[in-house]
């Protein structure tokens, strides 16, 4: 009988821990995702923001004012990317940890 208990407490063990280790993985592969998708999203507004951007030096005809112009805009548009990709990874993790305190609660 001793045993009995012993082997049953050694599986509600495994259990939590597979548990741990299955939450882990999905957090790990979720946010690989998300680093794989802010770096697409970035690539191609970058090229576009590009290819835009050539327009305003041949505008302003390539003085030092356009030069001035071209850091301020891409400067601008990398804040607004990280700003975006910080406030993405606090709602996902937020939603994960969430979900993980639930299923630590139910135990």
């Amino acid at each position: 009988i001793k045993d009995a208990f012993k082997l049953k407490e050694v599986l509600v063990e495994f259990r939590s821990k597979s548990l741990d280790y299955i939450v882990a993985c999905i957090l790990c592969f979720v946010v690989i995702c998300i680093v794989v998708v802010a770096l697409i999203f970035l690539v191609v507004l970058t090229s576009l923001f590009v290819r835009y951007m050539a327009l305003i030096p041949i505008l302003v005809v390539n003085t030092l004012l356009g030069s001035i112009l071209n850091v301020i805009m891409l400067g601008l548009f990398f804040y607004i990317e990280c700003v975006f990709s910080v406030y993405l990874y606090l709602i996902i993790f937020g939603l994960f940890g969430r979900v993980y305190a639930q299923s630590q609660s139910n135990k």
